[in-house]
C-alpha cells in the first residue's frame, strides 16, 4: 500500500519543510538563543508559523488549497524574517545561509561539542530510536489508521482540499487548524494521506523527544527529562503520540511554549501570541490546558520578572476573546439546563484507580518527588509546572463533579487527562534527578524499569483495526472501477468510516466522531436493512443508494453482484 521510496521522500523532505522558515523566525525572535538551540525549535515555529500563513492565505484571500498555494504559504512565511535579518545587519545573514548550506559549517558545530555532551547526546539519539519504535511498532501489523478519529480527519482533510472553503470548515469543525497543517505537509511531500497516518506520530514524538530535552538542558535535568515521555501511554479513550490525532501536538507546543515562557527578550512574547493562536486554530481543549499553563507561568514569574509577566496577562486577555467563538461552537451543541444537574459522561468518568492506572504509579510518584527537588532549588519551571497542575487537576474536577451533564464532556474531560499526563513528565525529569544525587544505581535502576514499563505500556495498547487488508482491496477496487454515478454506499456503520476514507464516496451512515443524538436510530435502520437481506427497494431508492456492501446474504433483485461483497444498483 505504502511505498518505500514515498517513505524515503516524506523523510527526507520534512527538514527542507521544517526547518528554514523556523530557523529564520527563531534568529529573529530568539537571538540570545545558540544555534544549536535554534535549529532544534526550528521545526516547532515552523508548524506555527506555516498553518497560520495558511489560514491568512487560504481563508480571507481565498487562495487554492493545492501545491501553489502551498509554496505561496511558505514564501510568505520566510520572506518577512529574512527582510528583518537584512535590514538589521546582512553580514549576519550571509553568516546565517552559509551556516545553512554549508557542510563544513555543520561539521565545525558537531565539533565544537564537548565530550560530555557528545555522550548525551548519543544517549538522546538512543532514546529516541527506541521511543521510535514503540510509538511506530502498532503499524508493524496494520498499516491502516488505527483510530476512528484519524480516519475522520483524513475524511475532512479530503473534504477541505475539495472545496477550499477554509473557514467554513472552521465554523463547523473547530480542529480545522490541525486538518490545515496535514494537507500542508502532504502537499509538500506529494504523499498519500495514509503514509501521513503510518509516519507522522513516530515522527512528532521523535521531535518532541528533542524539544523536552532541550527544555531539560536549561533547567537542570537534562537527557533525564526525555526518559519520563515513555511512559505516556496510547489509548482508545484518551488517544496519544501513535496515533495522528490534534492532542498529540501538545506534546510539541508544551516545551516549545515553555521555552519560549523563560526567555527574556520581548520579542519572544510575540511568539507565544503566536503559539496559543496555533493550538485554538489545532485543537480547541488542549488550547485549553495550554492556556493555563501560560497563566501558571505568568503568576509565576510576577516577582522575578513583573514586566514580563504582566505583558503575558495582557496576552492572556487578548487572547480570550478569539478564545469564545470556537467554544461557542461547542457549546451551542451542549445541553445547558442540565449544567449542575446529576448525569454521566458518555463515557464513564476513570475513578480514582482508573486515573492512577492511565497515568502511572511510577510517572506520578517521579513527579512528586520531582516537584519536591524543583521546589528545593528553587527552580522557576519548577513553580510553573507545579501551578500548571493544580490548574489542569481543578479543571479535570470541574469537568467531573461540576458539569456532568454535559452531552460532549467526555472529549474535554479525556483530553485534559492526556494534557495532565504531559506536563507530569517535566517534574519526573527533577525526579530522575533527585534520585541520581541520592544514589547513582537507584537512578539506573529507575530507567530500565522505566524503559521495560514502556514497552509494556505501547505494545499492550489497543487499537481500532477498522480495515482489513481483504476490505481495504475491496474498497480499492470500488474506487478505481465504480464511476461517479455509483455516488452512495450502505454497509456496516464500523467499517463504512474507512470506506469513505478510501474510495472517497458518501455512505448513508458512518460512526461519528463524537457523541450522536440520532445514533441508535440511524444504527438500527442500517441493521434492520441487512436483517432483511437488503430487500427494502424502497428505502434504497429513498436513500439514493448504489452501492451495497455486506458479507451476508444480499437478494434485492436491483442490484447486481459485481465482485467480492460488493452490489450496485442496475442502471
Amino acid at each position: 500500500m505504502i511505498g518505500l521510496l514515498e517513505i524515503i521522500i516524506w523523510l527526507f523532505s520534512l527538514p527542507l519543510i521544517l526547518l528554514p522558515p523556523g530557523f529564520l523566525w527563531a534568529r529573529v525572535l530568539l537571538p540570545d538563543s545558540s544555534i544549536r538551540e535554534q535549529i532544534a525549535l526550528a521545526p516547532g515555529i515552523s508548524l506555527v508559523m506555516l498553518v497560520l500563513s495558511a489560514f491568512l492565505l487560504w481563508g480571507p484571500f481565498g487562495m487554492g488549497i493545492d501545491l501553489g498555494g502551498a509554496i505561496l504559504v511558505y514564501l510568505t512565511t520566510i520572506l518577512p524574517a529574512l527582510s528583518i535579518l537584512a535590514l538589521k545587519n546582512r553580514t549576519q545573514l550571509k553568516v546565517l545561509v552559509s551556516t545553512y548550506v554549508s557542510h563544513t559549517a555543520w561539521i565545525t558545530i558537531l565539533h565544537d561539542i564537548p565530550k560530555k555532551i557528545r555522550r548525551e547526546h548519543l544517549i538522546l539519539v538512543s532514546v529516541i530510536g527506541f521511543a521510535a519504535v514503540l510509538t511506530f511498532q502498532p503499524h508493524m501489523s496494520s498499516p491502516y489508521p488505527l483510530h476512528t478519529d484519524e480516519w475522520h480527519y483524513i475524511i475532512r482533510g479530503k473534504n477541505l482540499v475539495r472545496t477550499g472553503d477554509l473557514l467554513g470548515t472552521l465554523w463547523s469543525f473547530p480542529e480545522t487548524g490541525y486538518l490545515t497543517f496535514l494537507i500542508m505537509l502532504r502537499t509538500f511531500t506529494d504523499t498519500s494521506w495514509f503514509t501521513l497516518s503510518l509516519l507522522l506520530p513516530t515522527v512528532m514524538f521523535s521531535y518532541a523527544l528533542v524539544l523536552f530535552y532541550l527544555l531539560g538542558k536549561r533547567h537542570g535535568s537534562g537527557h533525564l527529562a526525555i526518559f519520563p515521555l515513555l511512559l505516556i501511554p496510547t489509548t482508545a479513550r484518551y488517544l496519544g503520540p501513535s496515533l495522528m490525532v490534534p492532542v498529540a501536538l501538545f506534546l510539541v507546543t508544551l516545551p516549545l511554549t515553555l521555552f519560549v515562557i523563560m526567555d527574556k527578550r520581548p520579542r519572544s512574547l510575540f511568539l507565544l501570541a503566536l503559539i496559543l493562536v496555533f493550538q485554538l486554530l489545532v485543537h480547541p481543549p488542549s488550547a485549553m490546558a495550554l492556556f493555563l499553563v501560560v497563566l501558571a507561568a505568568a503568576i509565576a514569574i510576577l516577582r522575578m520578572n513583573l514586566k514580563r509577566s504582566l505583558t503575558i496577562f495582557g496576552i492572556l486577555g487578548c487572547f480570550f476573546l478569539p478564545f469564545i467563538f470556537p467554544m461557542e461552537m461547542w457549546v451551542s451543541r451542549l445541553n445547558w439546563n442540565i449544567i449542575t444537574e446529576q448525569g454521566h459522561f458518555f463515557l464513564p468518568p476513570p475513578g480514582f484507580f482508573g486515573y492512577l492506572s492511565v497515568i502511572g504509579v511510577m510517572l506520578l510518584f517521579l513527579s512528586l518527588l520531582g516537584a519536591v527537588h524543583s521546589i528545593k532549588i528553587k527552580k522557576h519551571l519548577g513553580m510553573i509546572v507545579l501551578l500548571s497542575l493544580g490548574a489542569l487537576i481543578l479543571l479535570i474536577l470541574a469537568f467531573v463533579l461540576v458539569f456532568p451533564g454535559f452531552n460532549n464532556v467526555t472529549a474535554l474531560h479525556d483530553r485534559a487527562l492526556f494534557c495532565l499526563i504531559v506536563v507530569l513528565t517535566i517534574p519526573a525529569g527533577f525526579g530522575i534527578k533527585a534520585l541520581k544525587r541520592i544514589n547513582f544505581r537507584l537512578a539506573f535502576v529507575t530507567i530500565a524499569v522505566m524503559l521495560i514499563l514502556g514497552t509494556n505500556i505501547h505494545f499492550q495498547a489497543e487499537y481500532y483495526h477498522i480495515v482489513t487488508d481483504r476490505e481495504y482491496e475491496d474498497f480499492i477496487w470500488i474506487r478505481d472501477n465504480l464511476n461517479e454515478s455509483y455516488g452512495k454506499a450502505i454497509l456496516d456503520p464500523w467499517l463504512a468510516i474507512g470506506f469513505r476514507g478510501i474510495t472517497g464516496k458518501s455512505v448513508q451512515y458512518s460512526l461519528p466522531q463524537g457523541p450522536s443524538p440520532d445514533y441508535e436510530t440511524r444504527m438500527r435502520e442500517v441493521e434492520t436493512f441487512f436483517a432483511e437481506n437488503c430487500q427494502d427497494s424502497s428505502f434504497l431508492a429513498r436513500k439514493n443508494i448504489a452501492i451495497i456492501y455486506t458479507d451476508g446474504v444480499c437478494s434485492n433483485p436491483g442490484f447486481t453482484l459485481v465482485h467480492d461483497r460488493v452490489y450496485v444498483r442496475n442502471l
